[in-house]
């Protein structure tokens, strides 16, 4: 991430994880493409690409050395919307490269997907510091579901959050994250 120029570039946020987990629903919440959950799956197919423009304080500013250094007050950040369909396995590659960050998304609740961090990190977090990378836990409804999402024995640093279908919490992680990134291109 040194040669990467804010001026010039948005912030690269690679989303990804298995297939019917809400990494659309995220995605069109973060960008506020969309605040409303579909009851109909429509599977994204390859990768979708959302833009936003994330505008900080002169307080976060000054606490944030590259927006302070290049006078920014607003960052740009696409949000690539990856299928979790291997069909598209062969274009993942593509889809990873100049990514500044991760964003897993499983199901909080789906027992299936226990363990599968690992997967996910091997497959996309390769070429990114691991400290670019989080995982947001999905909680599609309103039941009393047993959040059943791991800590990964590989990547135990990794910080997981959990997200309900309110989207309460979805925004300030999202800030974390990005914050977080921003800290490590000064």
């Amino acid at each position: 991430m040194s040669d990467f120029n804010i001026k010039k570039n948005p912030l690269k946020i690679v989303i990804v994880g298995p297939q019917k987990v809400g990494k659309t629903v995220i995605s069109n919440s973060l960008s506020e493409f969309s605040h409303t959950v579909s009851p109909d799956y429509h599977p994204t197919v390859g990768v979708r690409i959302l833009e936003l423009e994330k505008p900080y304080t002169d307080e976060q500013i000054a606490n944030i050395p590259v927006l302070k250094k290049n006078k920014l007050n607003k960052v740009k950040i696409e949000l690539w919307d990856m299928s979790g369909d291997r069909r598209f396995e062969s274009t993942w590659p593509a889809i990873k490269y100049g990514a500044n960050g991760v964003i897993i998304v499983l199901d909080a609740v789906n027992d299936k997907y226990e363990g599968i961090i690992d997967e996910w990190m091997n497959n996309f977090c390769t070429d990114i510091n691991q400290e670019n990378v989080t995982c947001f836990s999905y909680k599609k409804d309103d039941s009393n579901g047993i959040v059943k999402v791991k800590q990964s024995h590989q990547f135990p640093n990794l910080t997981i959050s959990e997200v309900t279908n309110t989207m309460d919490s979805l925004l300030p992680n999202f800030n974390k994250f990005i914050t977080k990134l921003l800290l490590k291109l000064s």
